[in-house]
């Protein structure tokens, strides 16, 4: 849901029209009880539900069209990730120095 709720907001589908409490409550509505994670057509539908809210003014079928040309070609972002300093490394061992460092952000 973190994660659901990260794309939301650097995809803009989040903002004045959708707020994270809506991305939050459709979400835990078409997630299994107990799980965490949703599949592709579970991702689909919400979706569906979400542009109905971010662009009201639209018919139902044009604002699944604007919704999926929001978020196509988007990528993650990097915001919040934090780089790792080498300085006053006294030298690397293990993964590190072979293969350097690994950043395992999500």
């Amino acid at each position: 849901n973190k994660k659901f709720s990260k794309l939301c907001k650097e995809t803009g589908i989040m903002g004045k029209l959708v707020t994270s409490t809506d991305v939050d409550i459709i979400f835990s509505k078409y997630k299994p009880k107990g799980g965490r994670t949703i599949t592709v057509k579970e991702f689909g539908v919400i979706l569906d539900e979400l542009s109905a809210k971010r662009f009201p003014k639209k018919s139902a079928e044009d604002a699944k069209v604007a919704m999926r040309d929001l978020i196509t070609g988007k990528a993650p972002g990097t915001k919040g990730t934090t780089k790792v300093s080498k300085k006053g490394a006294t030298g690397s061992s293990g993964i590190n120095a072979e293969y350097g460092q690994i950043n395992l952000s999500v």
